[in-house]
């Protein structure tokens, strides 16, 4: 963490001397400039919400010496090719977004979807094809091509349906397995 960032209590981003704190152009004014982009809903970030919040908890620094580690271990010297120089600091945000489920518990992500409307319907309310991927916890690989299909019956009210898309995506942001995914989302339906 950077001496001249500190959070609230609501995890927002507050900058100070950033200029006095920071000279030239180097590695660490550029990992500067990514961390606000992506935590600092506060300073006109375009990024979700969700996204910032999970962003606002990762120590990016310890994160990106761990990748550059990782690459150093298999022989590949990050500072010898060109394309590569900002290559941690992406892989850190990619990893941040893929995983951004992780720093949430069900009940969080029924709290952040939770909005629904009264209803006098019995009807199942279903939404079909919900593209996803998710990544798999005993290996970090990458589960792709999921198409999930969630459907329920109300019990009074009624959630939006681009909100049952944005749980399943949520509960997929986690290092998880297949079986995992069906049981968070139903938890996450049931909560709301």
């Amino acid at each position: 963490m950077w001496p001249f960032m500190r959070y609230d209590i609501n995890d927002k981003l507050i900058v100070s001397e950033i200029f006095d704190s920071i000279e030239g152009e180097g590695k660490r004014q550029g990992q500067l400039a990514t961390f606000i982009r992506l935590t600092g809903c506060n300073l006109r970030c375009s990024c979700r919400k969700e996204v910032c919040r999970v962003m606002s908890r990762i120590d990016r620094i310890a994160a990106e010496q761990a990748i550059e580690t990782l690459l150093y271990a298999f022989h590949i010297d990050v500072d010898k090719r060109q394309g590569m120089k900002e290559t941690p600091a992406r892989v850190v945000s990619m990893l941040a977004e893929m995983w951004a489920g992780e720093q949430m518990d069900n009940e969080e992500i029924a709290n952040l979807f939770g909005k629904t409307f009264p209803t006098d319907s019995r009807e199942m309310v279903v939404v079909k094809g919900i593209e996803a991927f998710s990544t798999c916890e005993h290996h970090l690989a990458l589960i792709y091509d999921m198409k999930i299909s969630i459907g329920y019956i109300p019990n009074g009210k009624i959630i939006g349906l681009s909100k049952i898309a944005r749980i399943a995506d949520m509960c997929c942001k986690r290092l998880q397995v297949q079986e995992r995914i069906g049981t968070d989302i139903a938890d996450v339906l049931e909560l709301i």
